[in-house]
């Protein structure tokens, strides 16, 4: 009952957010309907952390943890850098532009890389996985990887329009990554370095195929 709450709340939070951009009249110039949309269910989510646990964010994964960087933690980053480089290789046969949501390189750099990761980590893996751990216990180690990567995969269906169905299996897989490490280390730390460099190893091969044209 707990964990199903927990899901419900999570995804009221990011209904809510993508709701009230769609209703308001923001400028966009050089901030992307993503900024404000993370930047509202992040205000929400910090508030939430702080009332759940009276100020003590460690417990939601702010928190180093026993993180530490090993060779294998960059082993779950081969997949995508495959698909990025082949992506790259088939818009440079095709002599198409690839860029997401139509954004600049320094948006991208700005929004996706780097605000895109801490926001929806913070979401997903410190709101939700802390609160499904809570409702199921720490023990359900799978359960609480698969369900976290699986709302994460689902937040991405609001873009499948703009980048295709990929999209989803691409969110999925990095949110089941970035699940586990949640877990296995009880920090944000490393789902927040593994989103970035997934997002990197999605675009940055196309932007050297481009530059070498």
């Amino acid at each position: 009952m707990y964990a199903f709450l927990s899901l419900a709340l999570t995804a009221v939070v990011f209904t809510a957010a993508v709701l009230t951009v769609r209703h308001l009249s923001l400028p966009r110039g050089i901030l992307p309907f993503s900024f404000y949309l993370q930047s509202i269910y992040l205000a929400i989510v910090l508030a939430l952390m702080a009332l759940f646990s009276r100020g003590n964010f460690r417990a939601f994964g702010f928190t180093r943890g026993s993180f530490r960087i090993t060779w294998h933690f960059f082993i779950w980053l081969l997949p995508v850098l495959a698909v990025g480089i082949g992506s790259a290789v088939a818009v440079h046969y095709s002599h198409a532009a690839s860029t997401p949501f139509a954004l600049s390189k320094l948006q991208i750099i700005l929004f996706v890389w780097i605000y895109s990761s801490f926001c929806e980590e913070v979401l997903t893996r410190g709101l939700l996985q802390t609160l499904l751990a809570r409702a199921l216990g720490e023990n359900h180690f799978g359960v609480l990887v698969l369900l976290s990567g699986l709302f994460f995969g689902a937040m991405h269906l609001l873009v499948v329009r703009q980048m295709g169905p990929g999209v989803v299996v691409f969110t999925t897989y990095l949110g089941l990554v970035a699940a586990y490490y949640r877990q296995k280390t009880g920090s944000l730390l490393p789902a927040i370095l593994m989103h970035m460099l997934f997002n990197i190893c999605g675009s940055a091969p196309i932007w050297i195929i481009q530059w070498q044209r």
